[in-house]
């Protein structure tokens, strides 16, 4: 593959996180997910599912490995290919993140989008 054609898959997966991040941490947020991750050093799915019992497993799991893709979470190498994880916060991400959302500034969190 040419540095060409390289730059243009990293910028293409860079878009198409940013489609699937942004919907999906505010809707995390709006459950109070982002608040009960920010107030911990790890945690483990279960946690998050013993708090609120209304949630799709199978959705959340999706929601963590977009945590897990952008840097705000993190998991032992050990525990890549487990069952059960022990997820460690970026704190730093994790609040600028909230600070947009609580801010509605959205432009901030697609602005790396829009001049794809």
């Amino acid at each position: 593959m040419n540095l060409e054609n390289k730059t243009y898959r990293e910028q293409l997966f860079i878009h198409l996180d940013g489609i699937t991040i942004i919907p999906t941490i505010t809707a995390i947020h709006k459950l109070g997910i982002l608040d009960f991750i920010n107030k911990n050093q790890y945690f483990y799915l279960s946690d998050i599912i013993d708090n609120n019992n209304t949630l799709n497993n199978g959705y959340l799991n999706i929601a963590i490995r977009n945590l897990l893709s952008i840097n705000v979470l993190s998991i032992n190498d050990k525990e890549k290919y487990s069952d059960i994880k022990k997820y460690y916060v970026n704190h730093k991400k994790l609040n600028q993140i909230i600070s947009i959302i609580d801010n509605n500034d959205f432009n901030k969190l697609i602005s790396i989008y829009l001049n794809f």
